[in-house]
């Protein structure tokens, strides 16, 4: 996938060429990729837009090396609509860090995306059902 920010996506059309109604990750507005002058020595965050599988929501995530591993944000994500948004039930700390257990970490952009899909999912069922795991 690309990361050139003259590819801008617009919320809910798929992003990065996929087939219309499948679940797929888009390059970011040149505008979320714009160097921020006074952190210019901290690691640039990827920015990357989730639609779900039913189509109906959409997360917006920030993938940003730490160390050995990238760690996830949650910038952007649907209500909870009055369920209790506990990190214990949602998996997200309040700086919108999703929690990955510890030696689970992604190693690498795909991992991270692929944990990021996962975690909307789980988020939207949860959001569903008010069941957690």
């Amino acid at each position: 996938m690309s990361l050139d920010p003259r590819q801008q996506s617009v919320r809910g059309q798929g992003g990065s060429g996929s087939p219309a109604g499948r679940p797929s990750f888009s390059a970011a507005s040149a505008w979320d990729n714009a160097i921020d002058f006074l952190n210019v020595f901290k690691p640039r965050s990827v920015i990357r837009y989730y639609r779900s599988e039913d189509g109906n929501a959409v997360f917006k995530f920030a993938f940003t090396p730490d160390g050995d591993h990238i760690a996830i944000r949650c910038l952007d994500r649907p209500l909870l609509n009055g369920m209790d948004d506990s990190p214990i039930h949602t998996h997200l700390y309040p700086s919108g860090q999703i929690c990955i257990a510890i030696g689970r970490e992604p190693r690498d952009q795909h991992r991270a995306e692929e944990l990021a899909r996962q975690w909307a999912e789980y988020f939207l069922e949860y959001r569903r059902t008010g069941i957690s795991q």
